[in-house]
């Protein structure tokens, strides 16, 4: 189906739009993927081939063998937090009537693109969205390597986080099929 670019730009302009930034992107110049911080994780921990490789999956065989706190340290390691440049989130900051971003990305840098009175970061459920406010919101859908009791990195955080999540049905049903997508 061919996509009316004009359609698209009206919807952009009428606010009726939200993007989704997935971990595989290569958001910053230089960035580590999930696909790359999952491939270490295999390789640290002599993951078995015949395994499903996802973030969960892998990060739950990894917590395991070494324990959660080590699975923490390692994603946090593994996460660059040094800003690198992006053209595309200069151009999303620069786009004020993208109202919603929803990203798998454990990393903070996105928020350093935007004026900080102008995003409202949502990392868990105990972080309010504030859907009337006028500023725009950010919805670390995996949380963050900032909030690591919040932030889901095995198969034991998604279960507990989808059961317990007091979020809309349509965010914890992107939480769970961009994070168990198997590579």
């Amino acid at each position: 189906m061919p996509i009316n670019r004009q359609h698209v730009f009206n919807m952009i302009y009428e606010g009726r739009t939200a993007v989704l930034l997935g971990g595989d992107l290569e958001l910053y110049e230089g960035m580590r993927t999930n696909i790359e911080i999952i491939q270490d994780l295999v390789e640290s921990c002599n993951y078995p081939p015949a395994f499903p490789l996802s973030l969960p999956e892998v990060g739950e065989y990894f917590a395991e063998l070494n324990g959660k706190s080590q699975l923490i340290e390692r994603i946090t390691n593994l996460v660059d937090t040094v800003p690198g440049e992006s053209p595309l989130l200069n151009t999303l900051a620069l786009i004020k009537n993208i109202q919603d971003i929803f990203t798998t990305t454990l990393d903070e840098r996105i928020q350093g693109y935007f004026p900080q009175n102008e995003l409202i970061v949502i990392r868990s459920d105990k972080d309010s969205p504030r859907i009337f406010s006028r500023s725009r919101r950010l919805y670390k859908l995996n949380g963050s390597i900032v909030d690591s009791a919040h932030m889901i990195a095995t198969k034991t955080d998604l279960i507990k986080k989808l059961s317990t999540s007091t979020r809309s049905p349509i965010i914890s049903h992107l939480a769970y099929n961009l994070t168990f997508r198997v590579l």
